[in-house]
């Protein structure tokens, strides 16, 4: 039987497919890799990890004296000055919080670098958190038989509350194709060449999976024993929920300082974003403070407190955000070539 005699036999006039012919899938595609590890690779991409690093070292000094600052406060002169500090740190570790996510999602590097970064910085935060609590209560563990699940508890349970962080910011990459990128005097970064689409693979899916997986099991290994389940997982419910809604203020955030192209309009965004965020927050309070008519503070501290936070989470956020705006960092919101996220890339031969 000749080649000619079999009925599926490739037509003499046919273009024979090759891995790296022209029109091939594999060398569309090899642009959009070289394009990708281009972004990954870029200094200027870097100069915007380290100056989020930097934020994050020095706001950490804040979170070791936090504890042994509430362990000094007592009503009476200087009061108010000691819960301006406290509050406005608390705003800090929120504002820390959000840099974190923004270094995890736009930072430079592949993720498993961003995610080295990230859990870096994080847990080196809350070590000096960690450490000024023990400074403050060590006679409470000194003269206490029972042992402090708390430390191990939010230890373990950090992973679960930064996936909730970063979960706006994702949406925003993917969905709404926003890009920080590194942009030259007098460029517009809306301007440029769209950008391929960044594409999941087969192992990235399995990767977030694994990684979803073992932020439960984590928060699930920090479950004091005498702790009750459903109440357990109500507050931690409750906690990666909250955390999940405060991740909207993250891409607030991140717009209002590198998306806007007047950095006053951005300035003027933040103050009445975070000024709202204040005042609702203080009304809520009053009414709680007024419906459970149970000591507590009065209403000229409850908005004390709250102002201090927003305070401490815009010097901290905004004011690192603003120095990459400096630094030439803008938002990018160019929908880039190719398709949905999900289509999984082409291996590579």
């Amino acid at each position: 039987m000749t080649h000619e005699d079999y009925p599926y036999a490739t037509r003499a006039d046919a273009k024979l497919w090759q891995a790296d012919g022209e029109g091939s899938a594999l060398a569309v595609s090899k642009p959009l890799r070289e394009q990708l590890q281009k972004e990954e690779t870029d200094p200027g991409l870097w100069k915007l990890t380290f100056t989020i690093a930097i934020a994050l070292l020095v706001a950490a000094i804040g979170n070791g004296l936090l504890a042994p600052a509430a362990d000094l406060i007592e009503p009476g002169p200087g009061f108010a000055v000691g819960l301006s500090f406290l509050l406005a740190t608390l705003g800090s570790i929120g504002a820390q919080a959000a840099l974190l996510a923004i270094l995890a999602v736009w930072g430079a590097g592949s993720l498993w670098v961003r995610l080295i970064w990230h859990w870096g910085l994080a847990y080196t935060a809350y070590s000096a958190w960690l450490l000024g609590y023990l400074i403050a209560f060590a006679d409470d563990f000194k003269y206490s038989n029972s042992s402090d699940d708390m430390g191990p508890m939010i230890l373990l349970g950090l992973p679960a509350l930064a996936l909730a962080v970063q979960l706006a910011a994702w949406g925003a990459k993917f969905y709404l194709y926003w890009r920080i990128v590194p942009t030259t005097r007098g460029e517009a970064p809306h301007e440029a060449d769209p950008p391929p689409v960044d594409q999941f693979s087969i192992r990235d899916m399995i990767v977030a999976t694994l990684i979803v997986a073992a932020s439960l099991g984590a928060l699930r290994m920090g479950k004091p024993e005498d702790t009750p389940e459903a109440q357990y997982w109500l507050a931690w419910g409750i906690a990666c929920g909250s955390a999940a809604c405060g991740s909207v203020l993250v891409v607030l955030l991140v717009y209002l300082t590198l998306g806007v192209r007047r950095a006053w309009i951005g300035a003027l965004g933040v103050l009445a974003a975070l000024g709202s965020l204040a005042g609702i927050a203080s009304a809520a309070l009053i009414w709680i403070s007024y419906g459970l008519a149970m000591p507590g503070p009065s209403n000229n501290e409850i908005i004390l407190m709250m102002t201090s936070a927003v305070c401490g989470f815009a010097f901290v956020g905004a004011g690192t955000l603003w120095v990459a705006r400096s630094l030439g960092y803008r938002l990018s919101m160019t929908r880039p070539l190719g398709g949905s996220p999900f289509q999984t890339a082409p291996a590579e031969m």
